[in-house]
């Protein structure tokens, strides 16, 4: 598309979903959507198919995901991948699993094909060892489990993901209390080990 975001009329939908309820923890499979163009609350989308604080999983224009998360009544962590069809609402469905299991804090970027996501920690996350640099990747379009894509080169939390369509970027990182500036990138396409941006 050419010109400015507000001459093509933005795009479709922001769509949100899990997260944490009230002490102690407790978990919810709310996804909730806001329409871009304009301005207003949000409305019901649906269910996840696992209540959990889950984690940005990527999208295409049609299809998006929802990955990992913790603190469900029933496990401690989750390797779930959940997917949903943006332009109609309804309940998740489930994707696949990430290969990378005991992990709640892997957070993916994306094209329009691939979802590339990385890092986070190994329960119980309360020391620096507990901390990865893995990064997995799979193709939005086809179910099935994630694959290897390569590693970090700082192992840790990420902070801020995102894309350009060619490129991922991961940059911050918090392992347990200490604080990383790092930034690094990834060719969404091609799999391989992160490098320094």
């Amino acid at each position: 598309p050419s010109g400015t975001t507000a001459e093509r009329g933005s795009r479709g939908r922001g769509i949100f979903g899990g997260g944490y309820g009230s002490s102690p923890h407790p978990t919810m499979n709310t996804m909730d959507y806001v329409t871009i163009a304009t301005l207003g609350n949000a409305s019901d989308f649906g269910d996840l198919t696992v209540a959990r604080s889950s984690k940005p999983g990527g999208s295409s224009s049609i299809r998006g995901c929802f990955i990992a998360g913790r603190f469900s009544p029933t496990a401690a962590s989750y390797n779930v991948i959940d997917y949903i069809t943006i332009s109609s609402t309804g309940n998740a469905f489930d994707f696949g699993d990430l290969i990378h299991n005991n992990n709640p804090d892997q957070k993916g970027t994306s094209n329009q094909i691939r979802t590339v996501y990385a890092g986070g920690y190994n329960l119980p996350g309360s020391s620096a060892e507990n901390f990865v640099t893995t990064m997995g990747y799979f193709t939005i379009a086809s179910l099935g489990n994630s694959s290897d894509f390569g590693n970090l080169s700082q192992k840790g939390r990420v902070t801020f993901q995102g894309s350009n369509g060619t490129r991922g970027i991961f940059a911050g990182r918090r392992v347990v209390s200490d604080r990383y500036n790092t930034i690094e990138y990834v060719n969404i396409m091609t799999t391989g080990n992160a490098l320094d941006f």
